[in-house]
């Protein structure tokens, strides 16, 4: 096959989920001597994973950091030069009216990978307010919320984000759901077709395939299961993660009569609000802040810890933290918000998003010894994430969309 695929990031680059699982992808087509160019969101650099197989563009016009609504311009912009593909795949989910036009005007066929809820909310956590999930995206709810819960970052302040999330909402409005002619969606889980099938897209043209585990994760377990029981968090420290619960989870956990410590690998806009809660809850010498570990630091920081914390507030479409988890055999506790239940399976836990739930929770796997059950379940989990098998998924339905 011939394949245009529209990258997150780039080939090799790090970053988000989206970024570590388009990497796998494309590694798996160029595998299959499959003819791919990869088109790039962000300036490619150079990396070690990059291979002579793969023709690297960038989208960008000058070196400006692109909007959504400015990708959205750059890939329309090119559609004749998608007409030479037999499949143009976006990995971006705000790029569903580029790729429309794709489809509308070129021979190739199309495919949009649904990794969050871009495609639907301005904002790509369906959390209205920031506290409640959001099931309509009329003028009426979405601008209210953008405009209330836009606030600035350390990248960007607030006027812009409120300005690029009313593009995001202009993208959204410029299609009709059940009208779109693009040939396939693809869901990382049944939670993400089925909140896209209720905003009226097409559920039969949406398969569902998981993220693959990252092999590099796969390390022998390193923890003994015992006290101090070391608890570990990866991830942003953003609101809609739960991380200001942490250090109110510790404070309850050091009410009980076992010992427990924290571990925080990330970093994030609220890292100062828990450093402060920290403090004050004189938790210092409970919780160690790592700020960022380098990707492959990683599997070692999950293999030396005895649980994996997720305390997610949003409808989580996948998480691939979780299955870093598991390739690690760490056992989880997680708040049972997305799909987080389906992916877990019996590799852990999940509760009601509460600092009590998760509390008496991590007591009670650690009271009755069953941690080092839940680190044999989640090698039979991880099983379920095989990155061969997920390849031949792909693979599979981009030959079953090719007209």
């Amino acid at each position: 096959m011939k394949i245009g695929f529209i990258h997150p990031s780039w080939p090799g680059g790090e970053g988000t989920g989206a970024t570590h699982t388009a990497n796998q992808i494309i590694e798996g087509l160029t595998n299959q001597d499959h003819e791919i160019t990869v088109y790039c969101a962000e300036r490619p650099q150079v990396s070690k994973h990059q291979t002579s197989d793969i023709d690297i563009k960038y989208l960008s016009e000058g070196g400006i950091p692109h909007t959504n609504i400015a990708l959205n311009k750059a890939i329309q912009g090119r559609f004749d030069e998608f007409d030479q593909y037999d499949l143009v795949s976006s990995y971006l989910t705000s790029l569903i009216p580029a790729m429309e036009t794709i489809s509308e005007k070129t021979s190739a066929s199309t495919l949009v990978t649904l990794n969050a809820y871009a495609g639907v909310c301005p904002k790509n956590d369906l959390q209205y307010m920031d506290n409640t999930r959001c099931d309509d995206n009329s003028p009426s709810r979405c601008l209210p919320c953008i405009a209330k819960t836009s606030g600035g970052s350390q990248k960007h302040g607030r006027a812009y984000r409120i300005a690029s999330r009313l593009g995001n909402y202009k993208l959204i409005k410029s299609i009709e759901p059940e009208k779109l002619s693009i040939d396939g969606f693809h869901a990382l889980s049944e939670h993400v077709k089925q909140t896209y099938s209720e905003f009226d897209f097409p559920s039969e043209r949406i398969t569902v395939i998981p993220n693959p585990i990252d092999e590099s994760f796969v390390v022998p377990h390193e923890s003994g299961f015992s006290e101090p029981y070391k608890l570990l968090y990866v991830g942003y420290l953003e609101e809609h993660k739960g991380v200001e619960m942490l250090p109110k989870l510790m404070a309850r956990l050091d009410e009980r009569d076992r010992e427990f410590r924290l571990t925080i690998a990330g970093d994030g806009g609220l890292r100062s609000e828990v450093e402060q809660s920290v403090l004050e809850l004189d938790l210092e010498d409970a919780v160690n802040f790592r700020g960022h570990v380098p990707y492959e630091e990683l599997p070692s920081v999950y293999a030396n810890h005895d649980i994996f914390v997720y305390p997610g507030q949003w409808e989580e479409p996948f998480g691939r933290v979780f299955l870093e988890a598991m390739g690690a055999k760490t056992p989880i506790v997680a708040t049972n918000v997305g799909a987080a239940g389906k992916i877990i399976g019996e590799a852990g836990s999940v509760v009601e998003p509460t600092v009590s739930a998760l509390s008496e929770e991590i007591i009670s796997i650690a009271q009755h010894q069953s941690l080092s059950q839940l680190s044999i379940n989640a090698r039979k989990e991880r099983k379920r994430y095989n990155p061969t098998q997920i390849q031949q998924e792909f693979e599979t339905l981009y030959k079953s969309l090719i007209k």
